[in-house]
This record gives structure tokens, C-alpha cells and sequence, in this order.
């Protein structure tokens, strides 16, 4: 990653706390409408003990802080004037927000200690689905439920990953397995499930009709 890419990002950039719109945006209009994990994370986690956070462009952090909950749905670039600005940070197809902000806190955690992970539900996919059988990235499974595993991987797999999931509502799930015998296990409990619920750190969601995301992190 070039350092110029990195300056021109914070340049543009900014990341914005927000209040309780947000928060009732991630759990009354996301996590009830995701697999089984999300709905497990709904009910364990005390999520006033935490923050969400988004990053947008500059020039739209204070549309976004006067957003209802309803209008985390829609889009905010509309009327962006710095678009072609921002379009200079593009590589391919991945989003800037994803490759400077998404991507790398996504490895920070997982590769901080050996037990953490990251989770993404796919609601798109499941067990009796031909990709199921062609996916080359790590998968575990619920019932018919699919979930996408990240374990300390680079950028690029982080990014494959992404691209491949293809449910509307996103949600991602940053936490530990709760012991080292379930490490290498691709089929989950109720238990691991809701003991995973437990252990969650930090959420990822789509926002802004998918053009940005919302993050809680205790």
C-alpha cells in the first residue's frame, strides 16, 4: 500500500462517531434480519457499552450525524462534489473505505491473537449451492446456514472474500473462538454459536444502499 494512497484516503476521508440512530439502526433494521449468528449477537451483547463508527468522505461527515435511522438505508453521495477526487484512490474494483479502513482492521484483529476471527454471514449461499462446493475460502456451516471464516489472511483473500459474498444485508462478525479445540472445525453449535455471540468485539454492517459501512466495536 503506497504511502501517497494512505495520505490521499485521510485526505478525503474522515471517520465519525455516531450516536443512537446508528445504534438503533444495527439492532432493530440489521442483526434481526441476519442468520442465526447475528440474531445470537442481538441478544448477547450490551451494545450501550460500545460506539459506531462510520467513515465517509469529509465533505458529507455532517449529512451523515444528521441522518434518521431510516436514511442509513439510502445512499449519501448524490450530491458528493470531491468524486473524482476520491476515484483517484480507486485500485480496480475495490472501494477505497474497504481497502484503507475495512480490509485493514479486519486483519489488525485476527492477526492480534491466535483465537480471533472474523465472521461473515452469507445469505445468499447455501450448503447444497454449486459455488458451495467451488468456494476455495475457508467456509463453516449451521444447519443450512453459511458462514465465511477469516483467520489472519492477507488483504487480497479479505478482499476475494468481500467480493464473494453476495447477501444484501451484511453483517460481519469480529470475535474469538472460546477455545482451542474449535479451531479447525468447520461445522457449528448452537453452543459455539452462542458462545461466539459472547466473545463479539466488533460488528460490521452495510450501510448507505452499500456504499459504506457502519462499525460497533466495544
Amino acid at each position: 500500500m503506497a504511502i501517497n494512497d494512505v495520505q490521499k484516503f485521510n485526505r478525503f476521508y474522515k471517520e465519525v462517531s455516531l450516536g443512537k440512530e446508528a445504534l438503533h439502526f444495527l439492532t432493530k433494521k440489521s442483526l434481526p434480519y441476519g442468520a442465526t449468528l447475528a440474531k445470537k449477537v442481538l441478544d448477547s451483547v450490551s451494545f450501550n457499552h460500545g460506539q459506531v463508527t462510520t467513515v465517509v468522505p469529509k465533505e458529507l461527515a455532517d449529512q451523515v450525524l444528521n441522518r434518521s435511522v431510516q436514511e442509513f438505508d439510502f445512499s449519501i453521495y448524490s450530491s458528493l462534489e470531491s468524486a473524482t477526487k476520491i476515484r483517484e484512490l480507486e485500485s480496480g474494483d475495490i472501494d477505497p473505505i474497504d481497502r484503507f479502513w475495512i480490509f485493514p482492521m479486519i486483519q489488525e484483529f485476527v492477526q492480534e491473537n491466535s483465537k480471533r476471527i472474523c465472521i461473515i454471514e452469507d445469505h445468499e449461499l447455501t450448503v447444497n449451492d454449486r459455488f458451495f462446493k467451488e468456494w476455495d475460502g475457508k467456509i463453516m456451516v449451521f444447519e443450512n446456514e453459511v458462514y465465511h471464516l477469516l483467520d489472519g489472511l492477507s488483504i487480497e483473500k479479505i478482499s476475494e472474500t468481500f467480493g464473494f459474498v453476495g447477501s444484501w444485508t451484511f453483517i460481519c462478525i469480529l470475535t474469538s473462538w472460546p477455545n482451542e479445540n474449535l479451531v479447525e472445525k468447520n461445522v457449528l453449535t448452537m453452543d459455539t454459536i452462542s458462545d461466539l455471540a459472547k466473545l463479539t468485539e466488533k460488528i460490521i454492517i452495510a450501510a448507505f444502499d452499500h456504499e459504506g459501512y457502519l462499525v460497533w466495536q466495544k
